[in-house]
């Protein structure tokens, strides 16, 4: 894993190449994960007659997933009239890439990992599917930590649609067409429904 920085109109950016295995139907591969301002690219590194070779720009990915041990990244191209083009890095460092990703992909990034750094004003232990975990609750993103490895999610208040609650033990969360149901396991802090509507009416940067 490989950090890198650079300039671009006076600013400073991140950049970073991280070592991941190609996930495919058959045989997966070895290569080189690269991302810059521009977008993400891939090189496959063992030897092969005609190595993988792929460069996206940020505006040719629809749907980018990032997960603790893995990136996926759905295009726009589609390889039948209905099935799109999607690609599957493996790495343990998945999680790292998360701040790369964060501003580049407004309304397409979906990090199902718990993004922490932040102080939390309401922390509600909780379950998402068959996930448990705790539920916190920050001035721009509200987030789910699952116990293991698996289930975790992170959702950025500017791209929250709509927060719901029919029970003290229940929260719906609305994001990018998606509803996620979370069961709670204690009721529901007095006046944290009202403020989670309150933030839904205030712009935040991205965590």
């Amino acid at each position: 894993m490989a950090f890198r920085s650079e300039a671009r109109t006076g600013c400073l950016m991140l950049s970073m190449i991280l070592p991941v295995t190609h996930v495919h139907l058959r045989r997966d591969a070895p290569g080189n994960l690269e991302v810059t301002g521009a977008g993400v690219s891939y090189k496959e590194t063992r030897r092969a007659k005609k190595p993988h070779d792929y460069a996206w720009t940020w505006n040719d990915i629809e749907r980018l997933t990032l997960y603790p041990d893995r990136v996926e990244i759905r295009t726009w191209k589609r390889r039948l009239p209905h099935v799109p083009a999607t690609f599957t890095f493996r790495t343990k460092d998945a999680a790292t890439l998360y701040p790369l990703f964060r501003d580049k992909l407004p309304r397409r990034f979906v990090p199902e990992v718990a993004r922490t750094d932040f102080e939390a004003s309401a922390r509600l232990p909780a379950v998402r599917g068959r996930r448990e975990g705790i539920l916190l609750v920050g001035s721009d993103r509200i987030v789910f930590q699952a116990e293991g490895t698996k289930g975790s999610h992170t959702w950025v208040i500017g791209e929250i649609e709509n927060v719901s609650s029919a029970d003290p033990l229940e929260l719906t969360i609305s994001s990018l067409g998606a509803d996620d149901r979370l069961l709670l396991k204690q009721p529901l802090p007095e006046g944290l429904y009202d403020e989670l509507w309150r933030k839904l009416n205030i712009k935040n940067p991205r965590p």
